[in-house]
Parts: C-alpha cells; structure tokens; sequence
C-alpha cells in the first residue's frame, strides 16, 4: 500500500487539516471524497480526495462526517444532503 500526505484547509476559517492518502497500485479505483466538520469552527465542508477514497483517513484538523464514490451513482449528492451542504452541479 501506497501513501501520501494531503493538506486542505476549512473554506471558512481556515483551519489546516491533514488528511491520509493510501491506496493500493493496481487495486480498485474508488475515487471520491469527504464531507468533513471543521476542529475550528465546527462547519461542515468537502474535500475531493481523488483514488481510494475508501482506504484514507483524517489526521488532524477535522472530523469525518461521510465518504463517497464517484463511482456510484447518487452517492454523492446523498452524503451532501445528509450534512447539510449544496449539491455541486
């Protein structure tokens, strides 16, 4: 298994969050991404982690709320609406 290290920050107080890369070369691509609530000011946001969504993690700055899969269909939407933010076009 591959990592990496990912830094984001919270769009509305800016808040660093690192997050856990992983993914396995040659497995399944599962691209997608988190809906996240800030440590900071505690508002939700998302974060595109791109292949094997599934696999990584938060380090610091934020909690999980949700992960989708680009890959399945609604999925997406779904994880935004049960947090509360807009579906993106």
């Amino acid at each position: 298994m591959d990592c990496a290290t990912r830094s984001a920050r919270c769009p509305d107080c800016g808040q660093p969050v690192e997050i856990e890369l992983r993914w396995t070369p040659g497995g399944v691509n599962d691209y997608g991404g988190f809906v996240l609530k800030c440590d900071g000011c505690g508002n939700p946001f998302h974060v595109h982690i791109g292949r094997d969504v599934m696999d990584s993690y938060v380090v610091s700055g934020a909690t999980l709320l949700g992960k989708y899969d680009d890959h399945v269909e609604g999925d997406k939407a779904k994880v935004f609406e049960q947090h509360g933010l807009p579906t993106e076009p």
